[in-house]
């Protein structure tokens, strides 16, 4: 393989795999896939800055599997991480700050 220690991030493995299996590569797309999963997003470079995130990572990862047909059930599960680490504000009773209520 030629990428092993050489991709920054796991989603330019999945680009990288993509683009191999949509070529006909198979055997390295998968191995590129493969080793995309096993990374986790929270590895991303430091100096990548601003420049999206771990969620939009995991999100465009799983993404681009579905829709190049290309996805596994275990790599699904990445989407339950994905939600546990997006937590929308609490809505309800008591969720309020006091003296914010709309009376």
């Amino acid at each position: 393989m030629c990428w092993p220690g050489k991709a920054v991030g796991c989603l330019s493995l999945v680009h990288l795999g993509v683009a191999l299996s949509l070529q006909g590569d198979a055997k390295r797309g998968q191995a590129a896939l493969a080793a995309a999963f096993a990374k986790s997003s929270s590895e991303r470079p430091s100096y990548f800055g601003d420049y999206g995130s771990a969620i939009r990572d995991d999100a465009l990862m799983i993404a681009l599997t579905h829709e190049n047909k290309l996805a596994k059930p275990a790599w699904d599960a990445r989407a339950v991480d994905l939600g546990r680490g997006h937590r929308p504000p609490r809505q309800g009773p008591g969720c309020q700050p006091e003296g914010a209520g709309g009376r």
